[in-house]
């Protein structure tokens, strides 16, 4: 099962190298950058660290209507030229963000302001039109029953919230799945019954909740990932939690660990 990471917040050029070597030494199989217009283009952030002789993952968000299909087949196809096979896209709807509202997001037809049916309408025609101009691996961030079976349809591969994996709203099985989770690795259970407020700045709609966030103990955790690899889940997406600033020392750790565990048990 893959271990990628999603660095959500912004980075320095040094800090962001400095990450990746990070997260590679931790035995993760790759990283996520989000699509946020205040932190620059990652294609052009990426290009310059991307080791062609490593396995190492960069997966890029992107919002459909910000770019033609055709165009973005013609960066993947750039990037490949460096090092074949190292960008994966995240097609996704997103929504906006605090810092966009002055201009009102993205100006073209569909937008962020659009409703999020028009908004998934538009991802899954981009999606098709994508996959038939390039060979590029891609994830179809999947939140609702219709990007689902559409994506089930096309064989398309699906990123999806934790929250909606534990409550099995989704027939995830023979699907190639990423499960995006917020882990909080602690001993402590008083904080288990936490709830979002949406008080202190999270990163979501404002009528949203911390969709993927929960907690475990390390061996709970540890036994998560096993079920999960055992159901065939292709890999998981790991972030930090929106009122917790310092869970990636804790999450990475943990990773290496688990890695050791397994590389033991397999010998």
């Amino acid at each position: 099962m893959k271990m990628y990471w999603f660095e959500r917040d912004d980075q320095t050029n040094a800090s962001l190298e400095r990450r990746v070597n990070e997260l590679k030494n931790a035995g993760m199989d790759g990283v996520m950058y989000p699509f946020n217009s205040g932190m620059g283009d990652y294609f052009t952030r990426i290009s310059r660290i991307i080791d062609p002789r490593s396995k190492f993952k960069f997966i890029i968000a992107i919002r459909p209507y910000t770019i033609s299909a055709q165009y973005l087949s013609m960066i993947c196809s750039s990037i490949n030229k460096i090092s074949k096979d190292s960008l994966i896209i995240n097609l996704l709807t997103g929504y906006l963000n605090k810092h966009e509202q002055s201009y009102g997001g993205i100006l073209t037809e569909p937008n962020d302001s659009s409703s999020s049916i028009d908004r998934s309408n538009y991802m899954l025609k981009y999606a098709k039109d994508f996959k038939g101009v390039s060979q590029n691996e891609f994830f179809v961030s999947t939140t609702n029953e219709t990007v689902f079976n559409n994506s089930v349809e096309n064989g398309f591969a699906m990123i999806i919230p934790y929250v909606w994996y534990k409550a099995n709203r989704f027939d995830v099985e023979d699907q190639k799945v990423v499960i995006s989770i917020a882990p909080i690795i602690t001993e402590d259970k008083t904080h288990h019954d936490y709830k979002c407020d949406n008080d202190n700045e999270c990163r979501h709609p404002a009528d949203g909740g911390c969709m993927d966030l929960d907690f475990f103990t390390l061996e709970e955790f540890f036994e998560f990932l096993d079920i999960s690899e055992k159901r065939g889940i292709h890999g998981m997406l790991f972030q930090e939690a929106d009122f917790v600033g310092q869970e990636y020392d804790r999450i990475l750790p943990a990773i290496t660990e688990y890695n050791k565990r397994k590389s033991e048990v397999e010998k």
